[in-house]
């Protein structure tokens, strides 16, 4: 064997195997002669170039990635496990996240969905969004696979959830308002960024409202991100003029070299159970339910290499309540089968819990009141009944015959968005 076209080397062995220790990388050339019993050399040989890049070669690709749904917050992520071992063994899996759905996300212009997990996994259990789940395995030596490998889900339209907001800050005027710590609203690309990434690798931006639901409930945030990464300095969107032919070509940068895929970005939420006490800690979130009154919400941007920063061209979430059934409760003693009793007077009935109805910020006052429906079990001629007061917290039910009030059995069943405290 020879190494860069420098001098053979020759080896006898014993054995169908052999072993060249202390190896660098370049250019080997193998011929693999035999002998047999009376040592004749064989009068060709079996030839090989192996060109050894050690471990500056990237990973495979995942592949197989496969996704089916859990619940209606979370999905399972399926894929074969990695066939290199500097990724098996203290390697990592990158899942990210685009809220593109036509099939453009990239690993470049997405954002990391959960922490980076052990390069020998095989499976993830992950908030369920719409858009485009993005995988790549990542080395010991921090190279990525060349390619990425998605898979795209499409959430169906839910008839039993009520959206109270939809925040995004990229779309008021002007956009991002709120406060900013070593972040930057770029005019020309009409996006946040870190400031400097040079003097700070990281950046807040904190949204400029406080969500106030009026009671302490249990909500449903999705969040809304996307960016893109680029690597500081001039770029070709920056030398070719907007409105040129560029605009018609140019696709998430693909023409500014080497893809920006050491930063990332994260929608967080602190919480507070009262009106104006303080905030808890801020926590990632992508899909997931949450219980409080007041929800604080902001951006953390990051860069791992102090050569790349990004765009955060979207930035927002949905608020959303779940469909919820009430019925017979019976105040102090919980749900029951058993009908209650109008009495002999108009019949005051308590929610064993609260729904939402809105508030002046939200949807408006008494926008989302519960349906209310009332079955008389013993009913005579002449009876009805009128359901007055409706409101988060219950309602009122008269049941007559003529003018008079009558005492008859009763259930009821409310059907409203929500469960408060």
């Amino acid at each position: 064997y020879r190494f860069n076209n420098t001098n053979w080397v020759s080896e006898i062995v014993f054995r169908p195997d052999f072993e060249i220790l202390n190896t660098e990388a370049g250019k080997y050339e193998f011929k693999v002669y035999s002998y047999n019993a009376a040592l004749v050399l064989s009068a060709t040989s079996s030839d090989l170039t192996f060109n050894a890049v050690g471990k500056t070669a990237p990973p495979a690709n995942v592949a197989n990635l496969s996704i089916e749904p859990i619940t209606n917050k979370l999905v399972r992520l399926k894929w074969n496990k990695s066939t290199d071992p500097d990724v098996l063994h203290g390697g990592r899996v990158y899942v990210r996240h685009s809220n593109l759905t036509d099939g453009s996300g990239t690993f470049q212009n997405s954002v990391d969905l959960i922490t980076a997990l052990a390069g020998n996994t095989t499976d993830a259990i992950v908030p369920s969004l719409e858009g485009e789940y993005i995988l790549k395995f990542q080395d010991d030596q921090g190279n990525f696979s060349a390619g990425e490998t998605s898979v795209i889900m499409d959430l169906p339209d839910l008839i039993d959830t009520q959206v109270i907001l939809q925040d995004r800050e990229d779309l008021d005027s002007p956009a991002f308002q709120g406060t900013k710590t070593n972040t930057t609203f770029n005019t020309s690309t009409s996006a946040l960024q870190l400031t400097n990434p040079a003097t700070n690798a990281t950046g807040e931006y904190n949204f400029k409202d406080i969500l106030d639901l009026g009671g302490v409930f249990s909500l449903d945030l999705k969040r809304v991100i996307r960016s893109i990464g680029f690597v500081i300095g001039n770029d070709i969107e920056s030398i070719i003029p907007s409105g040129s032919f560029w605009d018609d070509y140019a696709i998430d940068g693909n023409f500014d070299g080497p893809a920006a895929d050491e930063v990332n970005c994260q929608v967080q939420v602190a919480l507070s159970q009262t009106a104006s006490g303080s905030f808890g800690d801020f926590n990632n979130f992508a899909n997931g339910t949450f219980k409080a009154r007041r929800f604080k919400f902001k951006l953390l941007l990051e860069t791992t290499n102090t050569s790349q920063n990004m765009n955060v061209q979207q930035a927002g979430y949905t608020a959303e309540f779940q469909s919820r059934t009430e019925q017979n409760y019976q105040t102090g003693g919980g749900t029951s089968n058993a009908p209650q009793q109008s009495g002999t007077s108009a019949k005051t009935v308590t929610f064993g819990t609260p729904f939402f109805v809105g508030t002046s910020s939200l949807g408006g006052a008494n926008a989302f009141l519960p349906t209310v429906g009332i079955t008389i079990q013993n009913a005579q001629s002449g009876d009805f009944f009128t359901v007055t007061n409706v409101s988060g917290t219950g309602f009122t039910v008269n049941i007559k015959n003529g003018s008079s009030f009558v005492d008859r059995s009763f259930t009821f069943q409310a059907v409203g968005y929500g469960k408060g405290v």
